[in-house]
């Protein structure tokens, strides 16, 4: 049991670690997701994510 454990608290850990997008590049309305997304999904006017159904962009991405 103890093994299961570990084995779960050490994938859970991975994915944490592996949430630390490029900061954010400029300024911001707003921290939400929908703000973030129309510009990098509907809009064309900055770099499209290659992510857009993770939530949380903040939380990934540092912004300034």
């Amino acid at each position: 049991m103890q093994t299961l454990f570990r084995l779960g608290a050490a994938a859970a850990l991975s994915i944490l670690a592996a949430c630390q997008g490029p900061a954010v590049p400029h300024s911001l309305a707003s921290t939400s997701d929908e703000n973030c997304l129309k510009c990098h999904r509907d809009t064309g006017s900055a770099p499209a994510t290659t992510h857009p159904k993770k939530k949380g962009c903040i939380d990934c991405h540092k912004a300034p």
